[in-house]
């Protein structure tokens, strides 16, 4: 007996839905280990262990999409999820998350720092995530910022 097409369509589309549940609740944990080794870690020892790091096992979610939808999915997930979790995410956090999730999916991604000090505001500072030279998540360098590290 084969399943009919409504059924094995409402299938799919169950599949779809928890996938992505999924994956959020992974960029939710990502976020939080983020934002706590941001707090307790000198930046020395979180670009040392977080950044740079890229495990070798690979997820349903890279096989079940084309290649070049992982990276959007993700930075989607890392959105939705800062959103959702009771404490601040802001552009680091997110960026270190996105870099973790795409390691895992074997993405060799850059992490990007910029700063600017201009006279009467103090200094501020912005992270984004670059994949082959365009921007997955955080938009790239705010006019008037000059980037100060890449990180891969």
């Amino acid at each position: 007996m084969t399943l009919s097409s409504p059924v094995s369509g409402r299938l799919a589309a169950w599949r779809e839905r928890w996938a992505w549940r999924l994956l959020v609740v992974e960029a939710a944990a990502w976020l939080t280990v983020s934002v706590a080794a941001l707090r307790l870690l000198p930046f020395r020892h979180v670009a040392r262990l977080m950044i740079g790091r890229a495990a070798p096992a690979d997820t349903p979610l890279a096989a079940a999409l084309p290649p070049s939808a992982v990276p959007r999915e993700a930075a989607l997930a890392v959105t939705r999820a800062s959103t959702l979790l009771p404490f601040p995410c802001v552009c680091l956090p997110q960026a270190m998350a996105a870099k973790a999730m795409l390691a895992r999916r074997r993405y060799d991604t850059v992490l990007h720092l910029s700063v600017s000090s201009a006279a009467g505001t103090g200094m501020t500072a912005h992270a984004w995530l670059t994949l082959d030279g365009a921007s997955v998540i955080g938009g790239g360098a705010p006019a008037g910022q000059v980037e100060i590290a890449r990180l891969s």
